[in-house]
């Protein structure tokens, strides 16, 4: 996995709009690292805490996180 900044994404982005490639880009935020990196990384209750965020009262189980 390469992480590039805000200007280079641009660039790559740029460069294959005018080549006519396609590609790929991912973008993951504080959030999905917290859902991504559990039980591994993260705690249930982190994970949760991000779920709340994003789908408001209602507390994810083991199962949804994973």
């Amino acid at each position: 996995m390469t992480r590039l900044n805000g200007f280079l994404v641009f660039r790559v982005i740029d460069k294959h709009i005018k080549r006519r490639e396609p590609m790929s880009l991912i973008r993951l935020g504080d959030g999905e690292g917290a859902i991504m990196g559990y039980p591994k990384f993260t705690s249930l209750k982190n994970a949760q805490g991000i779920g709340g965020v994003w789908f408001g009262e209602k507390k994810l189980n083991n199962k949804e996180c994973e």
